[in-house]
């Protein structure tokens, strides 16, 4: 059976197994794992199966200068893949948004890749609009 928690210290490895797959480049992960869940401007929701952390959603949440107001963005969403096309990540959407609308979020930003037609088939089915252009600069 799925149950979603929040995430804890020892769901690191998992999590980091997970955006390896999504990224694909291996990170130490850890320090950033715990600062994460450290702070009360993220949420790091997993979904469990059979005790087993098979995919996560992670909402950051921020002042937005610009608009005036409290925004929230989506930093990641993954599944294991085997799994994926089973309503996992619309059950994790469906939970970050929860909980975006219970900080008082009024403007929720996602981002996918271009090709990522998957991702942006749930995104638009869940009410998202493209409404700009993301870009990126590598600071590395």
């Amino acid at each position: 059976m799925l149950a979603l928690r929040k995430a804890d210290a020892c769901d690191c490895a998992a999590v980091a197994e997970l955006a390896t797959a999504i990224v694909g480049f291996d990170a130490d992960r850890r320090a950033c794992f715990d600062t994460t869940l450290a702070s009360p401007d993220h949420d790091v929701i997993v979904a469990e199966l059979d005790g087993a952390v098979i995919g996560y959603a992670h909402l950051m949440t921020y002042q937005d200068l610009t608009h005036g107001a409290l925004a929230g963005e989506l930093l990641g969403l993954v599944v294991r893949e085997d799994l994926r096309r089973r309503g996992i990540a619309r059950t994790l959407m469906g939970e970050i948004i929860r909980l975006a609308r219970q900080r008082g979020i009024g403007e929720f930003h996602i981002n996918t890749e271009e090709d990522n037609e998957a991702a942006k088939a749930l995104y638009a089915s869940l009410g998202a609009e493209v409404v700009g252009v993301q870009m990126e600069i590598d600071l590395e």
